[in-house]
C-alpha cells in the first residue's frame, strides 16, 4: 500500500511538473493595435532639429527653413501589409506617414482610399537624401515624423541612432 502511494505521490508530482512547464513555455497572445505587424526599432529618446530652424503649423506639424518643406524624426519600422493596403518589406522603399498627416486624407475611415497612398516623398538627413513611396500610417508618429523601411533609413543613417532629425518633401 504503502508503495503505490509513493508511486502515486511521485506521478502526481511528475505531472505538476510537465503541467508547469507547459504553461511557462506557451506563448501568451498579444492585443494587436494593428493586424499587421509593425516593430519599431528605435530607442525611445527624443533629438534636436538638428540645425534647422523649425515653425509650428496650425495642424501641429513643424516646417523647416532647411531643406525639405515638412520636419519630424526619422524612424524605422518592419513594413508588412501597410494601410494602403500593399503588402512590402524591409528591402522596399516604402515610408509610412504620421497619423496626424496621413488621416486627414483617408475618406470615409478607409485607409486603402488615402489620396496620400502611392505619393512619393524625399527625405534629407545629415546632408544625404532617400525616396520612398507612401504606403503606411504611423500611429505612434506625431506630425511631421516618419517611419521609413530599413532600406531606407540604412540609405541615410546608421541604424543604431535609431531616431534622427529629417526633413521631408512631397515630390
Amino acid at each position: 500500500m504503502k508503495s503505490s502511494l509513493f508511486k502515486a505521490l511521485i506521478f502526481l508530482m511528475v505531472l505538476m511538473l510537465v503541467i508547469e512547464a507547459v504553461v511557462d513555455a506557451s506563448p501568451i497572445p498579444k492585443k494587436k493595435k494593428k493586424p499587421k505587424s509593425r516593430s519599431r526599432k528605435h530607442p525611445k529618446s527624443s533629438v534636436s532639429s538638428g540645425g534647422s530652424s523649425t515653425t509650428s503649423t496650425p495642424s501641429g506639424g513643424t516646417t523647416s527653413s532647411g531643406t525639405g518643406s515638412h520636419s519630424g524624426e526619422g524612424t524605422y519600422y518592419n513594413p508588412g501589409l501597410g494601410a494602403c493596403g500593399h503588402q512590402d518589406d524591409d528591402s522596399s522603399s516604402v515610408v509610412a506617414l504620421a497619423a496626424p498627416d496621413f488621416d486627414p486624407s483617408t475618406p470615409n475611415g478607409n485607409p486603402n482610399k488615402n489620396t496620400l497612398c502611392g505619393k512619393r516623398i524625399r527625405i534629407y538627413y545629415n546632408g544625404k537624401q532617400v525616396e520612398g513611396t507612401v504606403q503606411d500610417r504611423c500611429p505612434e508618429c506625431k506630425a511631421g515624423d516618419v517611419d521609413m523601411s530599413p532600406t531606407m533609413f540604412d540609405a541615410i543613417a546608421d541604424r543604431s541612432l535609431g531616431r534622427i532629425p529629417i526633413t521631408w518633401d512631397f515630390i
